[in-house]
């Protein structure tokens, strides 16, 4: 099938010399994540609203119509040779790859553990992620994962989900620049996580991870998934990417939980 003007556009803007599956822009979809399963490597499906989109945890992802990017890539993640636990910095290179994006539109922002993309003053939620992994094809081929990111993008204050979140308008227009354009952003995106996803160099990612985290070094409560809280203090990411935390039961790694920071607390 013939690529649509648009679709040709964003194959256009996309940094030359990568082999790409299929793109698909498209106005609503239920989940792009369910979209882009059937669809070659390396494809991606970009709406500008998901009707049934899903968060970390199942969790529903809200959405304003119109507003929001929802763009998921189908990856080939090659992790041979690099340890059982490669496979979990996908989504914290993710989240590396949402903040690379931004900072080449000249927006700043870190991450709060494992990929929370967090911006302005007062670390208001930008984005969400939510990566999947997929049952092998055949054996031997590098694992598949779906990695789905929601962007707010247009959004005014009045229009977003929670007041603990923001939006790319908002903080263009906090930053004295103009607000970046779908157009911008899309492949934007799209090359930031073939960056940081293909291939996905370990050694890079946990640099910069430590680098770009701001749930280092602070204290947290971290909300497990037996539904019990931790207070602790966040003292690094190990090599599989879970949190290493100390608290008044000693020390302890975190894989799996929401961690949020404890306010007025800055990084050490």
């Amino acid at each position: 099938m013939e690529p649509t003007p648009v679709v040709r556009e964003t194959l256009a803007a996309l940094r030359p010399g990568r082999a790409w599956g299929e793109v698909r822009l498209v106005d609503e979809v239920g989940s792009t994540n369910l979209e882009v399963r059937g669809l070659p490597v390396w494809s991606a499906v970009v709406a500008r609203r998901q009707s049934a989109g899903r968060g970390r945890r199942g969790r529903a992802w809200s959405d304003t119509e119109g507003h929001g990017i929802a763009c998921s890539l189908l990856a080939e993640v090659d992790v041979d040779g690099q340890g059982d636990g490669a496979l979990g910095w996908v989504p914290l290179g993710t989240g590396l790859a949402v903040r690379d994006c931004l900072a080449s539109l000249g927006l700043d922002a870190a991450l709060k553990w494992p990929n929370d993309v967090l911006a302005g003053p007062a670390e208001q939620k930008v984005c969400g992620i939510l990566c999947e992994a997929l049952p092998p094809s055949s054996k031997g081929e590098p694992p598949r994962v779906v990695v789905g990111v929601g962007v707010n993008l247009d959004h005014e204050a009045p229009d977003l989900p929670v007041p603990t979140a923001t939006s790319l308008r908002l903080l263009a227009r906090a930053a004295g620049r103009p607000a970046p354009t779908r157009d911008e952003v899309v492949p934007a995106l799209l090359d930031a996580l073939r960056d940081r996803l293909d291939p996905l160099d370990l050694t890079s990612l946990r640099r910069d991870y430590g680098e770009a985290c701001a749930t280092l070094g602070r204290e947290v409560d971290v909300h497990l998934p037996d539904g019990s809280v931790q207070r602790a203090r966040a003292e690094g990411v190990d090599d599989d990417g879970r949190l290493r935390v100390a608290g008044p039961q000693g020390s302890a790694t975190v894989s799996a939980g929401d961690v949020h920071h404890l306010r007025h607390q800055p990084p050490s």
